[in-house]
């Protein structure tokens, strides 16, 4: 109570001191305020969701997104979820302003740490909190476009978190049961009679999630093929949290079938250069066949660097 009371002083604050220093100042106090309080919290949770998109609206800083990534790693999971209505009408609302002030990549370009904490922030709600995302088409299209736009960033960090958002994206695809039974849905019983499993239904949630990722993945793989060209920079080829590596090596395990497929695809965008080191290397072929993760990283490895040396 003592921490809500004194919100409409930080509010003031940010007011009278619209600067980025005060506003991670005033975020870092969040930050540990509701890491601390956790459940205790929980009533005043939605005064703190309203403040910092509404702050992000007047004054687009990375730590007002920061705030919201705080509050989604901090309440997606109290209460069996019972918080995620309300945390997702703050990522929509921020969205929204989002969308509204970084409408290309030029936007993009001048304010990339916002660009980064959104993606990460994108990331982290489908890591605690999916279905929301996957059942909101028109929303997550918007975010899925903009995220592939902003692959040719030249910002290292900022590519990281696109690619991590899209690692924790392909991975919705068998985040989900393929089937679902009536009971575990809350609709249906068990036969009274014969005491038999009622019969099990396709999971609707793994279904969208499934067709979401075969609708993005050929703009995706061709966005990510012109970063491994050498056309763009490919910051993050193979490491944590974002790498180029994870996100094709998920679409290859996920759709074994598609992905040879969805490969093919992207070479008439790439240069002749690229395209004849991938006619070389057998590109396509070598990936699809690839068993381990360290050969498949292995493989995007020496396209690049062959790719790099002849541009």
């Amino acid at each position: 109570e003592i921490f809500i009371s004194a919100l409409p002083l930080f509010q003031r604050l940010l007011e009278l001191c619209p600067t980025e220093r005060v506003a991670e100042k005033c975020c870092r106090c969040y930050k540990h305020a509701l890491r601390n309080l956790g459940i205790q919290f929980v009533p005043y949770l939605g005064a703190m969701t309203t403040h910092l998109a509404e702050q992000f609206a007047r004054t687009p800083y990375s730590a007002f997104v920061y705030g919201c990534s705080t509050c989604i790693s901090t309440f997606s999971l109290l209460n069996n979820g019972a918080h995620v209505e309300l945390l997702y009408q703050m990522v929509w609302k921020l969205s929204a302003s989002f969308f509204a002030m970084f409408s290309s990549l030029a936007h993009f370009e001048q304010k990339p740490d916002v660009v980064e904490e959104y993606f990460f922030l994108m990331a982290k709600a489908l890591q605690y909190c999916p279905a929301p995302f996957i059942q909101s088409p028109q929303e997550a299209s918007t975010v899925l476009r903009a995220g592939i736009q902003g692959l040719a960033l030249k910002h290292r960090e900022a590519q990281k978190g696109i690619l991590l958002f899209f690692e924790r994206f392909v991975q919705l695809s068998t985040f989900w049961p393929d089937e679902v039974r009536p009971s575990q849905s809350g609709i249906g019983t068990h036969s009274s009679a014969s005491g038999a499993a009622a019969a099990a239904t396709t999971n609707p949630l793994n279904l969208a999630a499934r067709e979401l990722v075969k609708q993005v993945a050929p703009a995706l793989m061709n966005a990510i093929c012109v970063l491994l060209s050498g056309e763009m920079p490919a910051y993050a080829l193979d490491e944590s949290n974002g790498c180029i590596c994870d996100v094709l090596w998920y679409l290859k395990k996920r759709f074994k079938d598609e992905f040879p497929v969805w490969m093919q695809g992207t070479m008439p965008s790439l240069s002749q250069t690229a395209q004849k080191v991938a006619q070389s290397q057998q590109l396509v072929e070598q990936l699809s066949a690839a068993r381990t993760l360290r050969e498949f990283s292995g493989l995007l490895d020496r396209y690049e660097l062959a790719c790099r040396r002849n541009v």
